[in-house]
């Protein structure tokens, strides 16, 4: 039988080696990065500087190349106020797009498939797009490819994450578009950033006053 002191040491051991580190795995640096993301966010003084932060921890912790955020402007509009992926002549098209809510929920023109209350999936083949957006894809010219497998990403698919105040009104959205794989994400991926959207939404709505 191992002695009091014995026991200690191995727990201490373990310990050490258990909980202390790098993360193991994707979704342990995402609970730190998240954390994190919250923290900073919390101390940011504008939603478009949440929305910077949101913006570099999914860039650099999922598999999309491009990643857009749009919020809701004081005027009632929604625009993009931050993007990680696309040149800058591509960026001035894409902050210079304006919706209003009856253009972002127009299945007409952007016909979509839900996957959960937050998140709708935009399919290349349905075209879910304006021809005024066309510049803001990362590779216009892909925009026709053809598809070869049913879990192949292209050019042209997008989700669209959505962020809403505490009256659940939408006031923003996530946009992601083309895995570094090409394909599909996983549903875990998504889930972290829905969970992302909603920590979003919370902080901005409680810095406006619950508005």
């Amino acid at each position: 039988m191992l002695e009091k002191s014995e026991i200690l040491g191995k727990m201490l051991d373990i310990l050490r080696k258990d909980y202390r580190g790098f993360p193991k795995d994707r979704d342990e640096n995402a609970m730190i990065a998240v954390a994190s993301f919250v923290t900073r966010s919390i101390d940011s003084d504008s939603p478009e500087k949440i929305a910077k932060e949101a913006l570099t921890v999914i860039h650099r912790l999922f598999d999309f190349q491009y990643v857009y955020i749009a919020l809701k402007d004081k005027d009632g509009t929604f625009r993009y106020v931050a993007q990680l992926g696309l040149p800058k002549d591509r960026e001035a098209v894409l902050f210079n797009l304006r919706y209003t809510k009856e253009d972002v929920f127009d299945e007409s023109t952007y016909p979509s498939t839900q996957l959960s209350d937050l998140t709708r999936f935009y399919m290349s083949e349905s075209r879910p797009f304006r021809e005024d957006e066309i510049g803001t894809f990362g590779r216009p010219a892909k925009i026709a490819e053809r598809r070869l497998s049913p879990d192949e990403m292209i050019e042209a698919d997008y989700f669209d994450v959505f962020i809403t105040d505490w009256n659940r009104e939408t006031i923003g959205w996530i946009e992601l578009s083309m895995t570094r794989s090409r394909k599909l994400p996983d549903r875990t991926t998504i889930a972290w950033i829905e969970l992302i959207a909603t920590l979003m939404g919370m902080i901005i709505s409680e810095k406006s006053g619950g508005e």
